[in-house]
Parts: C-alpha cells; structure tokens; sequence
C-alpha cells in the first residue's frame, strides 16, 4: 500500500513538473509570437510608406 501511494505521488509529481515546463514553454512560444508579430506589423508599416512614398505620391 505504502508503494502506491509512493507511485502516485511520484507521478503527480511528475505531472506538475511537466506542467510547469509546459508553461514555460507556452510562455516562451508566446513571447516569440509577440516578437513576430511585432516585427511583422513595423515591416508593413514600412513598405506602406514606402510604397506611398515613392510609387503612389512621388
């Protein structure tokens, strides 16, 4: 008895270590994003003036 309780133990510990490096990992994943998406967005910014700028207002 005494070692399934052991066992269950050490799998919910198991289950809460994996949990925290999910996580971590969704934070990490979405930190990127964040990054892409803000670099995305300043790269259409910039062709936009750019192509107002030289192609339709020159």
């Amino acid at each position: 008895m005494a070692m399934l309780i052991d066992v269950t133990r050490l799998m919910a510990w198991v289950i809460v270590m994996l949990a925290r490096n999910f996580l971590l990992a969704c934070l990490i994943a979405m930190a990127v994003l964040i990054d892409v998406a803000r670099f995305v967005a300043r790269m259409i910014v910039m062709l936009t003036g750019f192509f107002l700028g030289h192609v339709l207002l020159p």
